[in-house]
């Protein structure tokens, strides 16, 4: 057995050093159907997490949606990342367990070709076998996303 030493980083002074280089590349846009629109970078994604229990460093899909304020009128969230986007109703994403946003373990932040810098898991919605590195977030209302799937239908014909 070994034990932690003084010299070993701990999980939040490896991820702050880490958000100072990420901070440059990385940001997650959340708009639409929200009281608070942003852009969040990095270290604010950093600021609220946690390490969970599996090992996993991250926050809830719901803390993040509770971050943002989500509005009652959102029925739909439309996710995207820097190749595909899929919806997925508000009910599921604040319901199913496990949802949230990773960053890496307590060892290292998430590498790109894990979903990094941050990997959305939807346990249902997401596969772990094709990592989903979170880029966006749209919140609709029913009829604006009835719209914007007409539109997107269009644009594929």
């Amino acid at each position: 057995m070994s034990e932690q030493s003084a010299d070993w980083p701990s999980s939040e002074s490896l991820y702050s050093a880490t958000a100072r280089f990420m901070d440059v590349e990385y940001s997650l846009t959340v708009l639409g159907c929200v009281d608070a629109p942003d852009t969040l970078r990095y270290s604010g994604l950093v600021d609220l997490a946690t390490l969970r229990s599996d090992g996993t460093v991250g926050l809830s899909f719901r803390d993040l949606l509770a971050a943002v304020r989500l509005d009652v009128s959102a029925a739909v969230l439309v996710v995207a990342d820097h190749r595909r986007s899929f919806a997925v109703p508000v009910c599921d994403a604040l319901e199913v367990e496990g949802a949230k946003l990773t960053l890496g373990t307590s060892r290292s932040a998430l590498r790109r070709a894990e979903g990094g810098p941050v990997r959305l898991d939807i346990p249902g919605w997401t596969d772990p076998s094709e990592p989903f590195a979170i880029e966006s977030i749209e919140a609709m209302t029913f009829t604006e996303f009835l719209r914007y799937s007409s539109l997107a239908s269009t644009e594929r014909t």
